[in-house]
Parts: C-alpha cells; structure tokens; sequence
C-alpha cells in the first residue's frame, strides 16, 4: 500500500472516530427540583426557641419542645415523625406527605392539611405554616424550626 493511501485511510478513520464522539443532548438530565427540595428538608428539625409557635399570630408555648423529622424524601414524597407534639390535631406524630399540586413549597400532609414551607439561611432554618381547619386548634399556624 502506498504512503498517500495509508494516509488518506488514516484520515478517514480519524474522522469516522470524531463523528462518534457522543453529543451534548446526550448530557445527563438536571435534577428534578422536587427532588432536590425533598433531600434538603430530610432532616431532624427543633422548634427555634419557645417563641416559635404560633396560632392567629399568638406564641403557643406548649409546641416549644416539638422536633420535626422529614425522611425518605423523593419527588413521589416521604414521611414524617415529630415528638413532644402538644396535639395531634395539630402536628400528629407521625405521617406522610406529597408535594401538593407540584408545587416544591408545598406539602399536603395524609391529614389533607397543606403546608406551606419555606428555607432560608442556607436551608438550615425551616419555616412551616398551615390552616387547621376545624376543632379546637382551629387557626393558621406557623412553626420556626432549625436544623439539628
């Protein structure tokens, strides 16, 4: 084989082996923002301080040891535990939760109670708010925990 044809195979190798190379739709999908909202609330979660519990804008005291815990979070949901909870109507101790219409700052509890939250200080404070929509402990709550 003479010089030029080796060189023009090699070429024509080289260039079969570049067109190839894999393309850039090829690139790995994001990650779902669902799921990426349900990895950073899966944690245990204290109430911030006695103050931190609120009824119609009222501090109620007798939530100030209540802990929250999310776990096996994922787009599909997960669940949670709390303890020291002053009332099950309000917070039961344990449960689980869907993203509510999609929507990666709201939570619909298996109580049907839509929750509201909201992360801030680099997700290492938790803000939780809801309605109880009948009962004693009807009212809009709001809860201010930090992570653990």
């Amino acid at each position: 084989m003479s010089f030029i044809k080796s060189k023009n195979l090699f070429f024509l190798i080289l260039i079969v082996l570049i067109s190839c190379k894999k393309k850039d739709d090829d690139v790995a999908p994001a990650d779902d923002p669902l799921d990426v909202q349900a990895k950073k609330i899966e944690a245990l979660w204290d109430l911030k301080d006695a103050s931190s519990a609120t009824k119609d804008g009222s501090v109620v005291a007798d939530f100030a040891d209540l802990t929250l815990t999310f776990s096996a979070g994922s787009k599909a949901g997960g669940n949670f535990n709390t303890s020291n909870s002053a009332n099950a109507s309000v917070w039961a101790n344990s449960g689980s939760w869907l993203f509510d219409g999609g929507d990666k700052n709201k939570l619909k509890r298996n109580d049907n109670v839509v929750m509201t939250i909201s992360l801030t200080n680099n997700d290492n404070d938790l803000k939780v708010s809801f309605n109880v929509a009948s009962g004693v402990k009807q009212g809009n709550w709001v809860f201010d925990f930090v992570k653990k």
